[in-house]
């Protein structure tokens, strides 16, 4: 399974409003763009998605930009997969065959399976862990 470079964009656009929560002022998408290493004009349209999504709060003006649409920790990776890509791994089978309802089955489990992953990662978690990479090092 490849993830789109869209939801790549996404997801890291999240994080980054995700770090910047509870400075309680708007991100630019520039500053997203250039922190992140994402093309600006890409990044644009994604937050439109993302904003309809109500994951994004769009702030108009001279200080605008973005804010999460909600706390870290109640947006998952799911959140952000589904407002960009759709619904996760659906399957239709190819024909009416036995085997093919059978295969069907096993896609939907594995599909399920994915989705729950995906719901029990939120941004506050990834947030945590990024931080704790930028963390010094102290040495004895």
């Amino acid at each position: 399974m490849k993830v789109s470079s869209k939801t790549q964009y996404a997801i890291l656009a999240m994080i980054h409003l995700a770090t910047k929560y509870d400075a309680g002022r708007p991100v630019t998408a520039g500053e997203i763009a250039r922190v992140q290493e994402v093309p600006l004009k890409f990044l644009t349209q994604i937050m439109l998605v993302l904003q309809k999504a109500g994951l994004v709060q769009a702030l108009r003006g001279k200080e605008g930009g973005y804010k999460l649409g909600r706390i870290p920790s109640k947006i998952s990776l799911g959140d952000i997969v589904r407002a960009i890509e759709g619904p996760v791994m659906r399957f239709a089978p190819a024909s009416q065959s036995l085997t093919a309802k059978l295969l069907a089955g096993v896609w939907t489990e594995i599909g399920d399976d994915l989705e729950k992953r995906l719901n029990s990662v939120d941004l506050y978690t990834i947030t945590e862990k990024a931080q704790g990479l930028n963390a010094p090092m102290f040495y004895i």
